[in-house]
């Protein structure tokens, strides 16, 4: 049996570190964290 996706929703160009807080939160979890940026400044700070 595979593990759950769970997708993050997010805007990495101001909350970067909140996201990939999120994401590590879930993989303790033994679930597969995926982020969806949908940020629009570009890059992530």
């Amino acid at each position: 049996m595979s593990s759950p996706v769970i997708l993050i929703i997010g805007t990495a160009d101001t909350k970067a570190d909140e996201l990939l807080f999120l994401k590590a939160s879930v993989e303790r979890l033994s679930a597969e964290g995926r982020i969806m940026d949908v940020g629009i400044l570009g890059l992530p700070t």
